[in-house]
């Protein structure tokens, strides 16, 4: 058994699979729900920190559902959280498929539909991401896309493997608020940020999007603004790329949704030249 093993692994990759799970024909289907009556934060901020839709080591093909229905949670991903792993011919952290989350109840601090960077600059995600926010709490911001991971298929991607896994792979995010409180802005993109990347680790299209956004508002209120697109980074202005999105934005409005202000594109960041 040690001998497999020792065949099978290498520094933490499987020579079978690659660290690959699923595949495009026979996705991982992953359903998640939370509904937690009674708190289980004794000693703690919330009754879960992370909430992963993909894979925390290695690349998924996968259909992913997140239903928070009570409880609190730090930050959801609908899509993976980078490692510091190099497999040499396939892609490391990279998420294929769809996710699609819900909250009807309970408290939310931050919500990215897509992937978190985190060590390396090797963060993408591939296809299609819904949000549906009909009750509960936001406590920070709503974003479509990843922060520090790259969404979408772009020639221009810094993916070294996009051709071959996500060439043809539609990729768009959908945001639909009915009802709860969002104390946030809400971003039909992603963040040209992670807490877990500095700025030599980022890639320089972390947090884009290369897809359609779609954002749909007819309940709720959102104690923010409404962007289109992504949220840039001031700490890296250098890298002009960061949270970019080519593709369109559709922004709707309407019923009894409270809101502040709205853009169809993203938030850059503030140069003050002297």
């Amino acid at each position: 058994m040690q001998e497999l093993l020792q065949e099978q692994e290498i520094h933490g990759e499987n020579q079978n699979s690659h660290n690959i799970t699923g595949s495009s024909s026979n996705p991982f289907k992953i359903k998640i729900t939370i509904d937690i009556k009674r708190p289980t934060t004794s000693g703690y901020t919330n009754d879960i920190s992370m909430l992963v839709g993909g894979q925390t080591d290695g690349s998924i093909f996968a259909n992913s559902e997140i239903d928070v229905k009570s409880g609190t949670i730090g930050r959801i991903l609908g899509g993976s959280i980078g490692v510091d792993r190099t497999i040499s011919g396939y892609p490391s952290n990279t998420f294929i498929g769809a996710t699609k989350i819900s909250v009807s109840g309970g408290t939310v601090g931050e919500l990215y539909g897509a992937s978190l960077g985190r060590q390396k600059s090797d963060v993408y995600f591939y296809g299609t991401i819904e949000i549906n926010i009909s009750g509960g709490t936001i406590t920070q911001a709503i974003y479509g896309a990843g922060g520090g991971g790259t969404t979408g298929y772009h020639t221009s991607s810094t993916d070294p493997y996009k051709a071959n896994y996500g060439y043809g792979v539609e990729t768009y995010t959908k945001i639909k608020i009915t009802g709860g409180y969002i104390d946030g802005n809400v971003y039909g993109g992603g963040y040209g940020y992670s807490e877990y990347l500095n700025y030599n680790t980022i890639a320089n299209d972390g947090g884009a999007l290369y897809g359609d956004s779609y954002i749909e508002i007819s309940g709720g209120e959102v104690n923010g603004n409404i962007y289109g697109a992504g949220k840039g980074y001031s700490g890296y202005r250098q890298k002009t790329s960061l949270a970019q999105m080519i593709g369109e934005t559709h922004i709707e409005i309407s019923g009894t949704a409270i809101i502040k202000d709205v853009y169809g594109a993203g938030e850059g960041v503030r140069t003050t030249r002297i």
